[in-house]
C-alpha cells in the first residue's frame, strides 16, 4: 500500500534502510531506488522517475540514511491521512516559511515542530522533540525531505520542481509550497525515526534556495497558526542563519550587504551587528590570523 522513493548514494545504507523498512512498516509496500552513485541526476528528477513508476496510493520520500524505530508505522502514517486530508506528512516541519532563504527549521525559536532521534557522528543519538501546544498532529507551513509523506494524486498535480531544482537542495521547500497552497501539511508525533545526518549548508545549498526564493518571492512568506510578530521574529533569526552561511562559504559581499541591510531594517539593535561588521570587512582572514597566533604560542 505505500511505495517508498530513495535516491540513494551509498550501498550500505541503501541496504541497511531496506531491511529496517521490512521490519517495521506492517502492511504491503514496494521500494524504489534510483542509484545515484555513478551517474547522477537531480533528486527532484530522480524521485519524480520513480514516482511514475509507483504502483501504491500512498508515496514515501525518504533520504537513506534513516532508520524507523515505530512498529507497524506504516498503517500509523495511512490513518494520519485518511483522519486529516492532509496533503503531506512529515516528521519535522515549521509553522513559518519566511521570505529570506532558509531551510525547514528556525533556529532559536518555538516554531519548529519535530520528534527524531538525531544521530551524530560519534554514535550517540539525542532525542529531538518540539511541540509546543502538545498537539498530536501539528499544521505546518514546510516539512523537511529527509521524510515527505503524500499521496500519488498530490504528487501528479504538485511534481518535484526538475526544472529549476536540478541539485539536492530546496526540493522539500518547493513541494511543501505547492502543497500548502493546496491543502494540509502535517507533522505527526507518534512515528519515531532515526536520521544520522545534519543539513549541509554549501553555496549549493545558497543558491538553490536563492532560485526558490525567487520563484516564490510574490507569495512569501507562508505561515500559520502564528502572529506577525512571530513572523517577524522568524524573518530575523533566518537572516542571522543566512548571512553566517555566506560568511563562511565566502558568498558574494553583495548579497551579504543586502541581507544585512535587511537584518538592520527589522532589528537595528542586535548584538551580532558588529560581528557580521567585522566578518563582512575582513571575511575569515582575523580569525585564521588568531588561530595562527595561538599556534605559535603553544
Amino acid at each position: 500500500m505505500i511505495s517508498i522513493i530513495i535516491c540513494s548514494h551509498n550501498k550500505i545504507l541503501r541496504n541497511q534502510i531496506s531491511i529496517n523498512i521490512e521490519q517495521t512498516i506492517g502492511l504491503d509496500y514496494e521500494i524504489l531506488i534510483t542509484d545515484n552513485s555513478l551517474n547522477e541526476v537531480g533528486i527532484c528528477k530522480a524521485y519524480n522517475d520513480c514516482a511514475i513508476q509507483a504502483k501504491y496510493e500512498y508515496l514515501v520520500f525518504c533520504h537513506e540514511d534513516i532508520l524507523f524505530h515505530t512498529p507497524n508505522w506504516g498503517i500509523l502514517l495511512i490513518n494520519h491521512f485518511s483522519n486529516t486530508n492532509a496533503r503531506i506528512v512529515g516528521f519535522l516541519g515549521c509553522v513559518i516559511k519566511t521570505r529570506t532563504p532558509s531551510s525547514a527549521y528556525i533556529y532559536n525559536s518555538d516554531l519548529n515542530r519535530h520528534n527524531q532521534l538525531q544521530r551524530y557522528p560519534n554514535g550517540n543519538s539525542i532525542h529531538c522533540y518540539e511541540n509546543p501546544l502538545n498537539e498530536k498532529i501539528s499544521e505546518v507551513s514546510v516539512v523537511d525531505g529527509f521524510f515527505m509523506a503524500t499521496k500519488k494524486e498530490y504528487w501528479q498535480n504538485t511534481k518535484f520542481s526538475e526544472d529549476y531544482l536540478k541539485g539536492f537542495h530546496a526540493y522539500d521547500i518547493d513541494f511543501s509550497l505547492k502543497n500548502y497552497q493546496l491543502g494540509k501539511i502535517i507533522v505527526v508525533y507518534d512515528i519515531l525515526i532515526e536520521h544520522f545526518s545534519f543539513g549541509n549548508f554549501t553555496s549549493s545549498w545558497v543558491d538553490a534556495q536563492l532560485s526558490l526564493t525567487k520563484k516564490w518571492n510574490l507569495y512569501l512568506p507562508f505561515y500559520i497558526n502564528s502572529t506577525i510578530y512571530q513572523v517577524r521574529i522568524a524573518e530575523i533569526n533566518n537572516i542571522k542563519e543566512l548571512l553566517k552561511i555566506l560568511i563562511a562559504n565566502n558568498g558574494s559581499k553583495k548579497l551579504i550587504i543586502i541581507y544585512y541591510l535587511k537584518l538592520l531594517h527589522l532589528s537595528p539593535i542586535n548584538n551580532l551587528n558588529m560581528f557580521l561588521i567585522r566578518k563582512i570587512i575582513l571575511g575569515n582572514r582575523l580569525d585564521n590570523k588568531i588561530k595562527s597566533l595561538i599556534t605559535r604560542r603553544k
